[in-house]
């Protein structure tokens, strides 16, 4: 027993250093928290998935283990090591799914989505033929193409486009040649629905009643002036008068020029460009009528593409043929800068690739 307290009385400013080290570690001397200590990691916060229509029940199950596994990837990679702590849910619908990530002050945002690239793209109408617009990619990044924009309200926004791969893509662009091709045939069907506007509208009488018109206002001329006054008047009814032949001519002519001096230029566009130069894509972003070049040196230009059918034609409702990936991030929000350097440099699409269908 004597032996028993001797050793506890030998060890016991031991333990004492031992426990002061201990408390040193997990606290500073003015009691805070040390920086050396890992903090917890927050967890992130699940919010309720949304399910557009009915979605069967065996192919949702399917999408939500997709949508898990995107959940670790994004954990994994982009987010391993920033302060970013997402508040996520899954979006599910007949032939796409995917995730949407973000911040709880709503200032960044990032989304996965499944063979839906609709994000991206801008609408115009050629010749009745629904185009779709979109800006050309900003370049690429692990060999997928990426776009970054800047949006009206200065968030700025990157895409990641992710396919099986990088040289088959959902869309066809649309060559110079098309588009001129076209655009043309929807300025004469827009010409000849306003010639037979105006015709409808201008009668065309007969030779022998456009003559008497014509000698009764010449004669109620003569009888109500004279000398040099006649002559003036007689003039200026010379100049002024048309048949009813050169009226309706006047009248087209008037309603379609400016649709004449575009077709004239899309006309020269065709004869002056070699094969190569109207095989390029068309960069356009404005209804026909009011098109005037190109747009190959605009900053916000707009490539015309039409969705290709083929690389949508064997997918299941609940099969991803593609992702894409954005993230959306308010510059003016803290930390935001930091945030967006570790997701552009940490994002790995290689288990997103993975997802695939090949």
């Amino acid at each position: 027993m004597k032996l028993f307290y001797s050793l506890l009385l030998f060890i016991s400013p031991f333990i004492a250093d031992a426990q002061m080290s201990i408390d040193n570690v997990a606290f500073n001397t003015d009691g805070a928290a040390n920086p050396f200590l890992d903090k917890a990691p927050k967890e992130w916060v699940k919010e309720q998935d949304q399910i557009d229509g009915h979605v069967p029940h065996s192919k949702l199950v399917k999408m939500q283990n997709a949508t898990g596994a995107m959940i670790s990837f994004l954990h994994d990679s982009c987010f391993s090591t920033t302060d970013f702590t997402p508040v996520w849910h899954g979006e599910y619908a007949i032939g796409r799914f995917g995730v949407q990530c973000r911040s709880e002050d709503r200032r960044g945002r990032l989304t996965i989505m499944s063979n839906d690239i609709s994000p991206l793209l801008r609408y115009l109408t050629v010749n009745g033929k629904e185009f779709a617009g979109i800006r050309p990619s900003s370049g690429l990044q692990e060999n997928y193409p990426y776009f970054e924009y800047e949006e009206e309200d200065h968030a700025r926004t990157i895409y990641w486009l992710i396919t099986p791969d990088s040289t088959r893509l959902p869309y066809i662009r649309i060559t110079r040649k098309e588009y001129l091709q076209e655009a043309r045939a929807e300025l004469l069907d827009k010409k000849n629905s306003i010639i037979a506007d105006i015709k409808t509208k201008t009668p065309i009488r007969s030779a022998a009643v456009q003559e008497a018109e014509k000698k009764a206002a010449i004669d109620e001329l003569n009888n109500n002036y004279s000398g040099a006054d006649l002559q003036v008047r007689q003039r200026l009814f010379a100049k002024e008068y048309h048949t009813d032949e050169e009226y309706l001519k006047l009248s087209i002519e008037k309603a379609t020029a400016a649709l004449d001096r575009t077709i004239h230029l899309m006309d020269s566009l065709s004869a002056r460009s070699t094969a190569a130069d109207l095989d390029k894509p068309a960069m356009v972003s404005v209804e026909a009528a009011n098109f005037s070049a190109f747009e190959d040196n605009q900053a916000d230009r707009n490539m015309l593409v039409k969705i290709n059918p083929a690389y949508y034609a064997n997918t299941g409702s609940d099969r991803p043929l593609l992702f894409l990936v954005s993230w959306s991030y308010d510059p003016a929000g803290a930390d935001a800068s930091n945030i967006d350097h570790q997701v552009r440099e940490n994002i790995d699409f290689r288990q997103l690739k993975a997802l695939l269908s090949k």
